[in-house]
């Protein structure tokens, strides 16, 4: 098979013309159509896992995720945003009980977004 006249596949998004072409001697044939390629939307490999901590502690949050570039990412907590939570690892320290909710992230780009689920951070008093 031919692409577009050369051997290099494509990996910008657009439109691109395909041709197939047979090349056993015993056969003729060609065939021409078309190839889309179009952005990755974002998707989570590993999603944020439930947290347990002391007061005055510190809890991480990560995901991972995979997309077309460049991936943004926001976290909440209880659905609203946290200022300035846009990496894919949200870190809280001097934890105290009132934060003790379920934290989620979006994960956006280009071509789309996704939700984390939620993960809950429990935080313990220690005697």
């Amino acid at each position: 098979m031919t692409y577009n006249g050369s051997i290099n596949a494509p990996t910008n998004a657009g439109n691109y013309n395909v041709i197939g072409t047979i090349t056993d001697p015993n056969y003729l044939g060609s065939a021409t159509n078309t190839l889309l390629i179009y952005g990755a939307s974002p998707t989570i490999l590993q999603q944020p896992i439930h947290q347990t901590v002391a007061r005055g502690g510190t809890a991480n949050f990560n995901v991972w995720a995979v997309g077309a570039p460049p991936l943004h990412y926001q976290w909440s907590s209880n659905l609203v945003n946290i200022a300035l939570a846009t990496n894919s690892t949200l870190t809280l320290r001097n934890v105290q009980t009132n934060a003790s909710v379920g934290y989620r992230v979006v994960i956006t780009n280009a071509y789309g977004s996704v939700t984390s689920s939620i993960a809950q951070l429990n935080v313990f008093l220690q005697y």
